[in-house]
């Protein structure tokens, strides 16, 4: 499948960013489109509006006026569709079967361009968003993250914030508010599309020329601010509890901070050490101590840093018990070759076995590229993750692993 043939890289006239992978083999297109937007380019005023398009985006366009008659035309021929707004990145994806392959790019371009963005609509996304928010603090798998992140960087931080927004700042956008982001957001050389499948590149570039070809550039790229880590490491306080005593258990999460991004050299390095850090926090929670059913960890790579997380699920009796395995288990963690093999066994699993779908190998381009890595092939990457070094985890451990660069979020019943 790793052929380097197959992976072209173009730019289109208007500046818009192509990344394309062609399988012959494959019985489907998957076509994504990464926008540099997210709750990162927000003001506290318009805090969840990329969150709020994206979701209109969705909500009929000039073509296929409705919800209804836009996700009709497309199941129609064979397809399916999703999208997400993380705190860096809005990403759309369309998916067809081969035979209708280049409607993966025609109707991610419809969403884009022919929006209506009626203001029925988005009144009645107000109230939906709304409820998405209140149910947000009764879903602890989601809710704790964003305690977390906000806790790490506070309301006053673009990156603290709630992707969502807030009750009354999604209260506040207009259709206008939405244009305007769009308009600023929305342009050709702040977008990433991605390709992949049965479909010939000089086929999906002139496809992607007859759509998003015709987006023109209104502006500068947006620039969101910076995450300043020295304010993070000079905190006063290390941990935040929050009371939920509608919650049976206890979430810990536990955070370290760094300033490794995709781009750094010991980013594959860093991976492998979250890597053995699950599994052996994991073990140890699980097998070892019967703390928990639920532990592990987690790797939040930012364009300019990146958060290691460990998380627990426990009974709220086992609290103290848990903290101090949790410290005892990062500050021994056990960094030999064979627990260096266990762990690259288990990220080439969970990073490369489902490789052979289309929109899997889209993700695994399209995040090496809208981060700004060298784009890799699957290939490529086993063989860096071979090349990392007992030495190299060590070094990592000292760096990543230590108490100027922690915070901890306690969540649960008292």
């Amino acid at each position: 499948m790793d052929n380097r043939e197959n992976l072209k890289k173009t730019k289109l006239s208007n500046g818009l960013n192509m990344l394309i992978y062609e399988m012959p083999w494959a019985r489907s297109v998957t076509a994504q489109l990464w926008v540099n937007a997210g709750s990162r380019f927000e003001k506290k005023i318009n805090s969840g509006i990329s969150h709020f398009l994206e979701h209109m985006l969705f909500e009929g366009t000039k073509d296929y006026p409705t919800n209804r008659e836009l996700n009709k035309a497309i199941s129609s021929l064979g397809g399916d569709s999703k999208a997400y707004t993380s705190k860096e990145e809005v990403f759309y994806q369309m998916k067809f079967p081969s035979e209708n392959g280049q409607e993966a790019i025609n109707f991610l371009y419809e969403i884009i361009s022919g929006s209506l963005l009626s203001e029925s609509t988005i009144e009645k996304e107000k109230n939906i968003i709304t409820q998405e928010l209140a149910r947000e603090r009764d879903n602890p798998e989601a809710y704790k993250w964003q305690a977390l992140l906000n806790f790490l960087w506070s309301n006053d931080s673009s990156l603290g914030r709630n992707t969502i927004g807030t009750k009354e700042s999604v209260a506040r956008i207009t259709r206008e508010d939405l244009i305007n982001f769009k308009d600023k957001m929305y342009i050709p050389s702040n977008m990433t599309l991605v390709i992949t499948g049965n479909i010939k590149s000089n086929e999906a570039i002139e496809a992607a020329d007859n759509t998003f070809g015709l987006l023109k550039n209104s502006g500068p790229n947006a620039v969101y601010p910076a995450v300043e880590l020295a304010a993070h490491n000079n905190r006063t306080s290390r941990v935040y509890l929050e009371k939920m005593n509608e919650l049976g258990q206890i979430y810990i999460m536990m955070g370290f901070t760094s300033n490794i991004t995709f781009k750094s050299p010991s980013y594959i390095a860093s991976e492998v050490l979250n890597q053995m850090l699950s599994l052996q926090i994991f073990d140890s929670m699980v097998y070892k101590k019967g703390l928990s059913y639920s532990a592990n960890s987690f790797s939040w790579s930012f364009k300019d840093h990146t958060l290691e997380t460990l998380m627990v699920e426990i009974d709220p009796a086992k609290l103290l018990e848990t903290v101090k395995v949790m410290v005892d288990e990062v500050k021994n963690l056990s960094i030999t070759s064979n627990s260096l093999n266990e762990a690259k066994s288990e990220l080439k699993k969970s990073n490369f076995l489902d490789l052979s779908d289309t929109d899997k190998l889209a993700d695994f381009f399209g995040e090496q590229e809208f981060f700004g890595q060298e784009v890799l092939l699957p290939e490529e990457v086993k063989k860096r993750i071979d090349e990392v070094g007992v030495s190299d985890l060590i070094r990592l451990k000292e760096e990543i692993l230590n108490y100027s660069n922690v915070a901890i979020a306690i969540l649960g019943h008292s």
